[in-house]
């Protein structure tokens, strides 16, 4: 069974640098590599193509170096590019992603987000017909550029995907509302639970989000796997015992692998054993982009745990 994914907006280059932190003021060191990746949907869109779905790719870059450089990396990897639009006059958003290896320390260092409201093509409408399912970031909805796009979703009738991280807190009250209302599934940590259940926490801010029009909701705890609830089942899935050695990018590869194995057949337990063992691939790889997990990887981290998984209609493991 195949599945095509569309995602909004959020095309960013990462900066990946290791670096012993905190670093202070004044301070020189001399960094042994770096690399320079698509970043944050990026790291969703290709772990996504890595589990055989097709990703396809909606919003913009600048038209400069970091901007050509990413659609570039993201059409090698099999994605669809063709709706990313080159914005003239606007930068690509750049994301300076220090961290320190094996030790589950990072930081980001940002400028970008900004932009005219791009319009909605003839192209975003058609691909947006196409998909089986969108994802967004959360915080999509305060960049401002993007909103034509994220309306048009809202509108589509396509089952929404989203993940809440922690810049929700910069999106209005009425559009988190929204959110709430709009989105299939919400994924999403125990720390930013309250900043979409209006400060609700636990079982309370669970049922509020089921209330509100969210039928899925995905907990990521980590180290501890994590918890799925619908309406009508709550459980917990362990994650997978792995050396971690960077946490960058492990929720995007996560969130990636749960919504494929959703789409192509799987049972939302099974998806987030997927899930689990995705993020647990990607902990054990420095960087970001071309760094996300391969599914010979994702099949390891599962042989180790005794699993295989196999999609509907897809006869590899």
């Amino acid at each position: 069974m195949s599945c095509r994914i569309v995602t909004i907006g959020d095309l960013t280059v990462d900066l990946v640098m290791p670096v012993t932190l905190p670093i202070e003021s004044g301070q020189s060191q001399r960094i042994p590599w770096h690399t320079i990746e698509p970043g944050a949907t990026g790291n969703f869109l290709i772990a996504g193509a890595r589990l055989g779905a097709e990703m396809v790719a909606l919003g913009a870059v600048g038209n400069d170096l970091y901007g050509h450089y990413v659609r570039d990396v993201l059409a090698a990897e099999g994605i669809d590019v063709e709706g990313v639009v080159i914005a003239p006059g606007t930068p690509t958003t750049v994301v300076a992603v220090l961290f320190e290896p094996d030790a589950g320390k990072f930081s980001y260092v940002w400028h970008g987000g900004e932009g005219d409201p791009l319009p909605v093509s003839d192209t975003a409408r058609r691909l947006i017909e196409q998909g089986d399912a969108l994802f967004m970031q959360g915080f999509t909805l305060s960049e401002e550029s993007l909103r034509p796009l994220v309306e048009h979703a809202f509108s589509s009738g396509k089952p929404i995907w989203c993940d809440v991280g922690p810049s929700v807190i910069h999106v209005s009250d009425t559009d988190r509302a929204r959110i709430r209302q709009h989105v299939y599934a919400l994924m999403t940590t125990e720390d930013e639970v309250p900043l979409i259940a209006e400060g609700l926490t636990g079982p309370a801010a669970y049922a509020f989000l089921l209330e509100s029009g969210t039928q899925l909701l995905v907990i990521k705890r980590g180290a501890q796997g994590c918890m799925v609830m619908t309406t009508t089942e709550r459980f917990e899935v362990p994650a997978f015992p792995v050396k971690v050695r960077d946490l960058v990018g492990a929720g995007d590869s996560f969130n990636a692998a749960f919504m494929v194995g959703a789409l192509r057949g799987l049972s939302l337990r099974e998806a987030a054993i997927l899930a689990n063992a995705t993020g647990g691939a990607k902990v054990q790889k420095l960087g970001t982009g071309r760094a996300m997990p391969t599914r010979a990887e994702v099949t390891a981290v599962l042989e180790s745990g005794g699993y295989r998984i196999t999609f509907q209609g897809d006869s590899n493991p």
